[in-house]
Formats: C-alpha cells, sequence, structure tokens
C-alpha cells in the first residue's frame, strides 16, 4: 500500500448533528396554535396529553380540524421539517359550556431539536 500524503487526506465530519434541544407543552386551540417558534430546519415529536378528550389535528398554519394529521389522546408522531416553526395544532370547536363545565384544555407535549448557526 502507498503513502497517503497529508494533502490527499480527508476528513469529513456531520455537520448536520443538532445543537438546541427543546422540550414544552403547550394548550391547542380551535384556532391554528404553532408548535414550536424556531425558523430552523429540525425535527419534534408531538404527543397528545393522555387526558386529552378532542382530537388534536396537526399541520402547516393552515390546519383545519378536518385536515390534517389526527392525534387522539397519548398519541405521538414525530417530524423532521427544514422550518419547524411551519408547524401547527388545532382542535375543533368546542361547544360552549357555563364555566367550570366540560373538559381540561388540550395539551400537547413536545420535544425536539435543531442546529443552530
Amino acid at each position: 500500500m502507498g503513502t497517503v500524503h497529508d494533502s490527499q487526506q480527508r476528513i469529513v465530519r456531520n455537520t448536520a448533528y443538532p445543537t438546541v434541544a427543546f422540550a414544552d407543552s403547550f394548550i391547542v386551540h380551535e384556532y391554528p396554535t404553532q408548535a414550536y417558534n424556531a425558523n430552523k430546519p429540525g425535527w419534534i415529536t408531538l404527543k397528545a396529553d393522555a387526558d386529552n378528550t378532542v382530537i388534536i389535528t396537526v399541520g402547516t398554519y393552515l390546519v383545519a380540524s378536518d385536515d390534517g394529521y389526527v392525534l387522539e389522546a397519548d398519541q405521538e408522531v414525530t417530524i423532521e421539517h427544514n422550518k419547524l416553526s411551519d408547524i401547527y395544532c388545532i382542535i375543533p370547536t368546542p361547544p360552549k359550556l357555563p364555566p367550570g363545565w366540560g373538559d381540561p384544555d388540550p395539551i400537547i407535549h413536545i420535544i425536539g431539536s435543531y442546529q443552530d448557526n
């Protein structure tokens, strides 16, 4: 085997490793609710709370309660996207009930990461 000169060596490193990790929870409303405000490529896992009594729909800012990826209680989805701030959630319009009545607010738990250059 011949000698490999310094000028012929190539060291490759993966520069796509995430540098920022995040986790949070938020209440989903009957209008599109942004999942995370990072204008960066990365991945995010959205998990519907186990106590949720309504479905949550996931999509872009144009998401509608009847058009998107549906999450029922305790279900989750992981999305890799070039702009995390484009991911939104929505619930169907809840019925109007007297104060103190009704179900708890629907909650989504999130975890994800992205590279912050």
